[in-house]
């Protein structure tokens, strides 16, 4: 499936070098494109549910956001993404996933992986708590 986000950027295009988001909830340029289970998410530990849970709270609390402020829709500050995908990428090389001589189908080429979360559910749990409209522009239709 192809998906297009603002200026007919292709979703497969903007990551080519590497699915790039904010905790994997959603990614700049790509308005009101929210993921549930998105890249660096995937766990080896313990339950996608809990995970799907805590996305599924986090964008349920952007969308009250907006009909609150008559907000049509949210795009993610790409340097929110930028420091949420390299500090993701820095945590998963100290991981048994990406060191050690461990090669799984979790990695790409070039060794990078961008399927699993480098940490704990608790902390997944904590970062996604509450909705930061700060890592978002709004664009609004010009209603209310």
């Amino acid at each position: 499936m192809k998906v297009f986000g603002r200026e007919g950027v292709e979703l497969s295009d903007s990551w080519r070098e590497g699915a790039a988001t904010k905790l994997g909830l959603a990614s700049a340029a790509f308005p009101n494109l929210w993921f549930l289970n998105g890249p660096n998410t995937g766990l080896g530990h313990n339950s996608i549910i809990f995970m799907i849970e805590a996305q599924a709270r986090y964008i349920a609390s952007a969308v009250q956001y907006m009909r609150r402020k008559s907000i049509s829709a949210l795009e993610l500050d790409r340097t929110v993404q930028t420091g949420s995908y390299a500090a993701t990428q820095e945590r998963m090389r100290r991981t048994v996933w990406a060191s050690g001589g461990c090669d799984s189908w979790y990695q790409s080429a070039d060794g990078r992986i961008d399927t699993l979360w480098p940490a704990s559910t608790i902390e997944y749990w904590l970062r996604t708590r509450l909705f930061r409209k700060s890592d978002f522009r709004a664009l609004t239709t010009g209603k209310g």
